[in-house]
């Protein structure tokens, strides 16, 4: 019973810690973390006010001016309480940590389930052994709730909970575009289910297809969420492993320094789980099988593009998890352990100062995340309130960068620009805009000024230092420069 309480008395700090180590994260810099905070709090604000949106006027050359579908319907409900903190920008910071807790308890309860219950605070600290993880789950953004969805759909399809599984299904699909990949994740689950047990759980693949077809009938943009997830499901991820498309750095993948430096833990516990493999090789449980290879199959993905690193990465953590929890489960290799005390020890002893290592270098990544932010951030949110005070409600603001609207209209709101969430929105069905657009920014235009105010219509513009148009702004008197700083600047054309 002492031992008992003892792990109990670890397990509840531990997770103390991991709720401490969010909130440091989170106001290690006084702006938000990415830029779709901005947008993501604005848009359950207007929710609040005037229902769900049916139109989005902000993206004045996208697909989503005419096909408007609110790919994350059901997190902007959830937002929508955190709207009405004094300043809706702390509350968007305090939803990113109701976010991130929310991920750790679904964590939690996998490694309650398929951990020992001695190793549960190993496994706990181990997947905040990343500053990029960290600063992910710092983000105002429904990735954040879908990782948990998805551990929490893993769970449940381990499990056979239907009603579990139909559940998240329904929620995931009304709260992140990727809510339909659950279909894929049952199918591999079953597969994995009868290689093990030569059994083939039906009910479950039933249960999720049919979730997924109420929840987009269900959707208050119904028909639209279908073109949603064709441009942004399929489509976006598969121009994102071609290349040649200007998309999100997640999308691009890491280099080797930026993989071995940034996820850790994903590197040692791939060697730990190589050594037990070979010397003790442990008889698994199903439910290891099922989170290797859904681990493996992220990583795998990751090679291509980040976001499926982070995704894979509770994945990964839990696989050492599991897998380190059959090895002291296994009766043969507990005997084996008695005769190799002095190797165990040693590879414990030699993963206790890699850790060590990992938690020093997690802390240094924050800090340089949250300086980074806190000077991107910084610049958008002044230009921003810049804007909202001087510049005409309903006029259209061009803009050198799809990613600048998130900021702009979060802070923003009562004027309109080019394109927002995604630039394959503008692509789609208009190609030859969008690079007409894509060529002011970069410069390779003769004669931006006649290509803004008599094809685009726009009077106002932003420029961000790093694009060429910067050069032709500054040699063209017929463009005026009515707000400026270090990175940017507003300009009016007359």
């Amino acid at each position: 019973m002492k031992s008992f309480s003892v792990q109990q008395a670890l397990i509840v700090l531990t997770l103390i810690l991991g709720i401490i180590a969010i909130i440091f994260t989170q106001f290690a810099t006084p702006t938000l973390y990415g830029a779709d905070g901005y947008l993501h709090i604005r848009i359950a604000e207007l929710i609040k006010k005037s229902g769900p949106l049916s139109s989005f006027r902000w993206a004045r050359f996208s697909a989503f001016s005419n096909f408007f579908a609110d790919k994350s319907f059901l997190y902007h409900l959830i937002l929508i309480p955190f709207t009405f903190t004094s300043n809706i920008l702390l509350g968007a910071k305090l939803a990113a940590c109701f976010f991130a807790v929310l991920f750790l308890t679904a964590f939690f309860i996998l490694l309650r389930k398929y951990c020992s219950s001695f190793l549960i605070p190993v496994f706990i600290a181990a997947v905040f052994l990343s500053g990029r993880f960290l600063c992910t789950l710092s983000i105002t953004r429904p990735m954040v709730f879908a990782i948990t969805l998805t551990l929490l759909a893993i769970y449940f399809l381990i499990e056979k909970n239907l009603l579990g599984v139909f559940a998240v299904t329904v929620i995931y699909c009304l709260s992140h575009i990727s809510g339909p990949y659950i279909l894929f994740y049952a199918l591999l689950t079953e597969a994995v289910r009868y290689f093990s047990k030569r059994e083939f759980y039906l009910k479950s693949i039933i249960v999720v297809f049919l979730s997924i077809v109420a929840s987009y009938l269900i959707h208050p943009n119904f028909p639209n969420n279908f073109l949603a997830f064709y441009l942004n499901g399929i489509l976006v991820p598969l121009y994102g492993i071609k290349g040649g498309f200007e998309l999100a750095g997640e999308h691009l993948p890491l280099t080797t320094k930026e993989f071995l430096l940034g996820y850790p833990m994903v590197t040692l516990g791939l060697l730990f789980l190589l050594f037990l493999a070979i010397f003790f090789r442990p008889q698994t449980k199903f439910a290891t099988r099922v989170i290797f290879v859904h681990a493996a199959l992220l990583l795998i993905l990751s090679f291509f593009s980040h976001r499926y690193l982070v995704h894979g990465y509770p994945f990964a953590i839990l696989l050492l998890a599991s897998y380190t929890s059959d090895y002291f489960q296994d009766q043969a290799n507990f005997k084996d352990y008695r005769k190799n005390r002095v190797l165990i020890a040693g590879s414990i002893v030699i993963f206790c100062f890699l850790t060590f290592l990992s938690g020093w270098r997690t802390c240094r990544d924050i800090r340089l995340q949250a300086a980074f932010f806190k000077a991107r951030n910084g610049h958008y949110e002044q230009i921003a309130s810049w804007m909202n005070k001087n510049i005409p409600a309903g006029e259209l603001i061009f803009h050198t960068s799809w990613i600048d609207a998130s900021f702009f209209a979060g802070i923003n709101p009562k004027n309109d620009y080019f394109v927002v969430l995604h630039p394959f929105y503008m692509y789609w069905g208009t190609p030859e805009v969008y690079n007409l657009y894509r060529n002011l920014s970069w410069g390779r235009t003769k004669d931006p000024y006649s290509i803004l105010i008599n094809i685009f219509k726009a009077k106002y513009g932003y420029a961000n230092k790093s694009y060429a148009l910067m050069n032709q702004i500054r040699g063209d008197s017929r463009f005026k420069i009515l707000f400026e700083d270090d990175k940017g600047l507003v300009f009016r054309l007359d």
